[in-house]
C-alpha cells in the first residue's frame, strides 16, 4: 500500500509544525502540503481518494457550518480528521453523521492523533483489499472485535481503549511474535508505551509474553496474540 498523503489545514504555524512532525514520524504517512488559509486551497495538487486531511475548521473561511459545507461540497469529509477547537454539539453531530474519519478536540495528545491516523490507514487498507464480490466475512473483518474490557468498564489509568485495539490489530496481522521494538515501529508509539500496554494485555490474558535470551545483550520481550 502506498503512503497516505496528508494535507494539514492549520492557521497556527506552531500547531501546523507539530502536526506535520507527528505525521512525518509515522511509517506509511507523508505530509503533502500545509494549508494556512482558504486562499491557498486553489494551489493544491491533484487529489486522490487515498488523501487524508487534518482540518482545523477555523482554517477555512466563514463559520464552522460553512466550513463543513465546504468539506462536503469538496467531497473530502470522509477522508478528513478534524483536529479543531470547534466543540459545538451541532457541528460534531453533523460531521459524525456525514462520515468524518475522526473528530479530535484541541488540546490533544500526540498518541490520540496517531490513533486516528492509523485507524484511517487501516480503513484504506481494508477498502483496498476488498474482493470484487464481497462476502459477509470480508465486511466483518472491518468491524472485528477482540475480547477485551468493554467501554463500559473502567480501564486502568493510562490505558486507552483505542490504543488497546491498535496493538491487538497489529498483533493479529502478524503470524509471529513481535518484539517491543517491532510493535513500536508498527504503531508509531514509544517503547515505554508499548511495554505498558503489552503488560496490561498479558495480565488480562489477551497476549502471551515471552522472554528471549541472547548470547549478548539484555533479554528481549516478545508478544503474541492468544
Amino acid at each position: 500500500m502506498k503512503p497516505v498523503d496528508v494535507f494539514i489545514f492549520e492557521r497556527d504555524p506552531m500547531v501546523a509544525f507539530l502536526n506535520a512532525r507527528c505525521v512525518a514520524g509515522l511509517q506509511g504517512f507523508r505530509v503533502k502540503a500545509t494549508i494556512r488559509g482558504p486562499e491557498e486551497i486553489t494551489s493544491l495538487p491533484e487529489l486522490s481518494e487515498t488523501n487524508l486531511f487534518l482540518v482545523e475548521l477555523n482554517t477555512l473561511s466563514g463559520t464552522p457550518d460553512e466550513a463543513v459545507d465546504f468539506l462536503l461540497s469538496w467531497g473530502v469529509i470522509g477522508n478528513s480528521i478534524l483536529v479543531t477547537s470547534v466543540n459545538r454539539k451541532n457541528i460534531v453531530n453533523r460531521c459524525l453523521q456525514k462520515g468524518v474519519a475522526d473528530y479530535i478536540f484541541k488540546p490533544f495528545t500526540t498518541e490520540r492523533l496517531r490513533e486516528g491516523l492509523f485507524r484511517f490507514q487501516e480503513r484504506q487498507r481494508f477498502l483496498l483489499d476488498l474482493p470484487e464480490n464481497c462476502h459477509q466475512a470480508d465486511i466483518d473483518r472491518h468491524w472485528r472485535t477482540h475480547d477485551f474490557p468493554s467501554p463500559c468498564e473502567n480501564l486502568p489509568k493510562g490505558i486507552q481503549k483505542e490504543t488497546v485495539q491498535l496493538f491487538l490489530d497489529a498483533l493479529s496481522e502478524s503470524p509471529n511474535s513481535l518484539f517491543i521494538e517491532e510493535l513500536s515501529d508498527l504503531t508509531g508509539l514509544s517503547r515505554p508505551t508499548v511495554w505498558r500496554y503489552m503488560e496490561f494485555l498479558a495480565e488480562t490474558g489477551k497476549v502471551r509474553g515471552t522472554i528471549v535470551y541472547r548470547s549478548k545483550g539484555r533479554p528481549l520481550n516478545c508478544y503474541q496474540l492468544l
